[in-house]
């Protein structure tokens, strides 16, 4: 790649692309199976990508072909992308997910921008974090719907669409009639999805986590709704500025709240993000983080974090993955 120009795209600069998105069931992927078998096919080579150090840029000459789009880059040196999640793969610090001590634990990760929320809403999200640890250790299907469904919602009809499939494919038993409102198919599909019973198929899917590698960002929008962070990821992503290893999954939602993010700005003025990302083992042992994206809502006086946004950073194949 020339060390004289690169693309510009809003915030990002997009350079060599690495791997290849896959859309599936449940998820847009980036996996990092180049050329194996049931795998996308290995991407056309590519130059290497550059380092983009910010303090390198300078604008391009007005009558430079594609001014708008381009900015030229001095000296700057070919290099290998870091790892994203290269904390979750050097830490030693993991600790066993267990109701009893896990919330001293969470107390202890590390929050960025603590000015962005209040004392309530970090220890709320503490608890929040706690409760959903707490219920895919244990497998308990209505702690991870509890979990999942904290406040008025709708299920997707394509979410609908997924369960049904699912179940009569792998969960139906004999003679057993599917429920018709999609709510009761969720509930069925979330009891015995990945071949559990009572919820049981997601047990020690965080069967520990690293406190270290593990933090928590407050962030408000007052213009627009923020922008998913898989977005950003995947722009990291195609310009070789970040490396996945293990690549990188954004989980479809089953449910829709009746506030959105969109309703909370129009009626406040304002969204309070929490963008949590929790470095945890599963129960194959496998080290990844996970990240979650909650807003900030407050329905007749009770206060919520509910989810918005689940990435997975680990595309390989694995037992299972939380419900979304």
């Amino acid at each position: 790649m020339s060390k004289r120009s690169v693309r510009w795209l809003g915030s990002a600069v997009v350079a060599a692309a690495t791997g290849t998105t896959v859309v599936g069931l449940f998820f847009i992927s980036v996996t990092p199976h180049e050329g194996k078998i049931g795998a996308p096919a290995a991407p056309a080579a590519k130059a290497a990508p550059v380092s983009l150090p910010a303090s390198s840029w300078t604008e391009a000459p007005a009558d430079a072909p594609d001014a708008d789009l381009t900015m030229a880059i001095q000296d700057v040196e070919t290099f290998e992308p870091e790892e994203f999640d290269a904390p979750a793969q050097q830490v030693n610090d993991w600790i066993e997910v267990e109701a009893d001590t896990l919330a001293g634990h969470l107390t202890a990760i590390a929050i960025d921008n603590r000015a962005g929320a209040t004392q309530q809403q970090i220890d709320l999200m503490r608890r929040t974090l706690e409760e959903s640890l707490v219920a895919y250790k244990q497998g308990d299907a209505d702690a991870i719907l509890r979990d999942r469904l904290r406040s008025g919602y709708e299920v997707l009809e394509q979410a609908t669409a997924i369960h049904r499939n699912l179940i009569e494919r792998f969960y139906l038993r004999p003679g057993e009639a599917l429920p018709e409102d999609p709510d009761e198919v969720m509930r069925l599909f979330v009891s015995r999805h990945y071949h559990g019973e009572g919820g049981s198929g997601f047990h020690n899917l965080f069967n520990r986590i690293s406190i270290a590698a593990s933090r928590i960002e407050f962030h408000e929008v007052t213009d627009n709704i923020a922008t998913p962070m898989h977005d950003h990821l995947l722009m990291l992503h195609e310009s070789g500025a970040k490396r996945f290893a293990n690549g990188f999954i954004a989980h479809h939602p089953s449910v829709e709240f009746h506030h959105t993010p969109a309703d909370v700005l129009r009626a406040d003025g304002r969204v309070v993000y929490a963008d949590v990302w929790l470095a945890a083992t599963d129960a194959d042992d496998h080290r990844y983080s996970r990240f979650r994206r909650y807003y900030w809502v407050s329905i007749n006086d009770e206060n919520i974090w509910l989810p918005v946004e689940m990435i997975s950073l680990y595309a390989k194949m694995r037992k299972a993955d939380a419900f979304f």
